[in-house]
């Protein structure tokens, strides 16, 4: 467990304002983070904060046609997501279900993942 200076310091490496998002995506890329430090670079950013139900938001208006039949997701980050990535990168990776290259794998050895993302896709996999 990390300390609460640890925490701190966590908080401040990926504060908006800063650095630049893209520089801590970059040091993501570099140096996977941990699970939490990953979480919680994601729920500092108010474009994240705000779109936080979008997955489930588009399934649902998927469903809503009753004319999907079947919808397809990038589910993991690759190597064009992450190679070379600058401040003109298009942030797909942020999208992934899976973050291998961002997220350190944990020591039970669950797939690293974007939480925000994976919950709602478990929770979309049966209609209400």
């Amino acid at each position: 467990m990390q300390s609460t200076a640890g925490n701190a310091r966590s908080r401040a490496d990926a504060a908006p304002g800063r650095v630049g998002a893209w520089q801590v995506i970059r040091g993501a890329i570099d140096q996977a983070f941990s699970q939490k430090k990953w979480d919680d670079f994601l729920s500092m950013h108010a474009w994240f904060e705000n779109n936080k139900t979008f997955f489930r938001d588009q399934v649902e208006r998927f469903r809503s046609t009753e004319r999907l039949a079947v919808a397809t997701y990038g589910v993991t980050q690759d190597d064009a997501m992450t190679s070379d990535f600058t401040e003109k990168s298009t942030p797909w990776l942020l999208n992934s279900l899976f973050c291998p290259y961002t997220v350190q794998p944990g020591k039970d050895g669950p797939p690293r993942r974007n939480r925000t993302w994976i919950n709602q896709s478990v929770r979309c996999r049966t209609p209400d």
